[in-house]
């Protein structure tokens, strides 16, 4: 048997854990986890983490322990972002998870994120000698990673994620809603037009490569719903017509018709209009989705 590791994503949107077997040849997953507890809904809206959430998140770590000695890890790294970064009592929180669970919570900030993020992309896309956007869509924040030839030049940590801006536009109407959305991210991402589009290389040379949970529902969604879509990619013209879709569904259409999670089928709104936004401004005509997610990179980098 090879080492057992484990990696835990406090988001957002949701808690998730993964525990892989180290070998030789690789990272093998043995077992995904995921919790749906929004953090970003107390954090985004009251700026703490109110105590029936803390209770559930404490109780979703006493299960990871217990998972811990079932399944023989031997290393692990846990990490909390956007939500519990910007929530004031996330220290109180990260000391109760320690005294509760004995897992160490660490917070790591926007930086860190695109370091990790980029590591498990390089795992499985090969970006070493490609000109890379690489976009981490989350719920309390948006990655931007620029990848030249396989080094980090830039990056950018803006606060787009899916349930922050669901939150923004909680007074909207239902028929103002893409227009909201639209605007509010657009003008945060138009600034970054000039570092993408003077990418110096051919077509042929230039990725955009997407991660995340939404990424990974919209992906599946292309591959069911269009017949040419190809695995691990789409095409602007699926990604437009998913928006008009997902769009032009009600909640629970999206839930019963698509399938879709009901802690998924929300958020996935602003995530289909920002890879839109993305491909149109920055002028990318395909979207790789290798199903990488900031959990991955943690693994690999304890592999390591």
């Amino acid at each position: 048997m090879g080492t057992r590791l484990a990696a835990i994503d406090v988001g957002s949107n949701a808690i998730r854990m993964s525990i892989g077997e180290h070998e030789k040849d690789g990272i093998d997953i043995i077992k995904n986890y995921r919790v749906p507890l929004r953090l970003g809904q107390d954090s985004f809206s009251r700026g703490v983490i109110q105590d029936s959430t803390m209770k559930a998140l404490i109780r979703a770590f006493i299960e990871f322990q217990q998972l811990f000695i079932k399944h023989k890890v031997k290393y692990y790294k846990a990490v909390a972002t956007s939500a519990l970064r910007d929530a004031k009592n996330s220290h109180e929180l990260i000391d109760l998870i320690y005294s509760t669970s004995h897992i160490q919570l660490d917070l790591i900030d926007g930086k860190e994120e695109a370091r990790l993020v980029h590591l498990g992309v390089s795992h499985v896309e090969n970006i070493s000698k490609k000109h890379a956007l690489l976009v981490d869509i989350g719920g309390g924040s948006v990655e931007f990673i620029i990848s030249i030839r396989g080094e980090i030049r830039k990056f950018f940590s803006l606060p787009l994620g899916t349930v922050r801006l669901l939150q923004k536009a909680n007074q909207c109407k239902p028929i103002e809603l893409k227009r909201f959305l639209r605007s509010e991210i657009r003008k945060r991402i138009e600034p970054l037009q000039s570092y993408v589009r003077t990418f110096k290389c051919e077509d042929d040379q230039k990725v955009f490569v997407g991660t995340g949970g939404n990424v990974k529902s919209l992906n599946r969604l292309s591959s069911e719903i269009f017949k040419d879509s190809k695995k691990d990619e789409m095409s602007f013209k699926e990604v437009d017509l998913l928006e008009k879709i997902l769009f032009g569904y009600s909640m629970k259409e999206r839930t019963t018709i698509l399938a879709l999670k009901k802690d998924r089928a929300d958020v996935i709104l602003p995530a289909v209009l920002m890879l839109e936004e993305i491909m149109v401004l920055f002028g990318f005509k395909n979207i790789r989705c290798p199903n990488i997610a900031l959990k991955d990179g943690i693994l690999i980098q304890l592999s390591k």
